[in-house]
């Protein structure tokens, strides 16, 4: 074993504490992505521009596998037009989530702290492509 790959398994034990019958990672260590967080899943799009392509793959996320694999792992997801706003006339997704990016959109939020985790442009409009980015967060 090189000395590089010693030391990575080295970092990875001593990352990893026993406490209550589980394991827990203490410290990030590069490649290796919690799996416990839920999200609360944002599709950002702007609705003047959308094509059936889209509302195909809308129709997906609500319906499909995707929708059954967010309900199994306690995330909640939806679409929303970039100016959406709430009953008091508040905007749902904060400007700044947006400001200079890619429409559509997938923004992670953390379900507990309703932080923003991460955001991608959807590049390609399939179901698996969301799938992609939720689960290379933890999801």
């Amino acid at each position: 074993m090189k000395p590089a790959e010693r030391n990575a398994w080295i970092v990875t034990f001593l990352a990893l504490v026993f406490q209550g019958g589980q394991f827990y990672v203490q410290h990030k260590i590069p490649g290796i992505t919690p799996t416990d967080r839920n999200f609360a899943i944002v599709i950002a799009h702007e609705s003047g521009t959308d094509t059936d392509k889209i509302g195909t793959l809308f129709t997906q996320l609500r319906t499909g596998a995707f929708a059954t694999y967010c309900q199994q792992k306690g995330h909640r997801c939806r679409i929303l037009d970039k100016d959406a706003v709430d009953e008091n006339g508040q905007r749902v997704i904060a400007e700044v989530d947006l400001a200079g990016k890619q429409l559509p959109l997938v923004l992670l939020y953390d379900a507990t702290t309703k932080k923003l985790v991460n955001s991608e442009p959807l590049t390609s409009l399939t179901v698996d492509a969301v799938m992609n980015v939720v689960r290379n967060n933890g999801g």
